[in-house]
């Protein structure tokens, strides 16, 4: 038998676990810049000056070819909305795959109409979905 997590309990506990994923975070990012620190000490200045200029060459032709790149996936989306279907370009490797939207309704409203006199029986078609949880980072306080 499962024990009973009441959620001041449950609350109580995410605090804790989300107080444990920023210690490990925050020791995971310090030893990480140890790492680079480490390396930029064992790395003699002119090999430093060396990457800084491939860089700096390469940056530039890097941003034009991720915003024509961020260009035709825009242009994909919009146009492949229109093919009402998956298209795949197997010697290119890519596909796009078309979803229909969403559909929803308005909750609250149906649950009034289901409310109603007589209409308990449109309670049998809701349909809720599993919860789900998202980590998010948040601005420290």
């Amino acid at each position: 038998m499962s024990e009973i997590i009441y959620p001041d309990e449950a609350k109580a506990r995410v605090r804790e676990l989300l107080s444990q994923l920023a210690k490990l975070t925050d020791a995971r990012d310090l030893r990480e810049m140890d790492r680079q620190a480490a390396i930029h000490l064992a790395t003699p200045e002119e090999v430093r000056i060396a990457i800084r200029d491939i860089n700096a060459e390469f940056d530039e032709h890097l941003e034009t070819v991720n915003a024509s790149i961020a260009e035709t996936e825009a242009e994909l989306r919009a146009v492949g909305v229109f093919t009402g279907e998956t298209v795949t370009d197997a010697s290119a490797g890519y596909q796009i795959v078309f979803s229909n939207g969403r559909t929803t309704y308005d909750a609250k409203a149906l649950d009034a109409i289901i409310g109603a006199p007589g209409n308990e029986w449109l309670s049998k078609y809701r349909v809720d979905g599993k919860p789900s949880v998202s980590i998010r980072k948040v601005k420290r306080g």
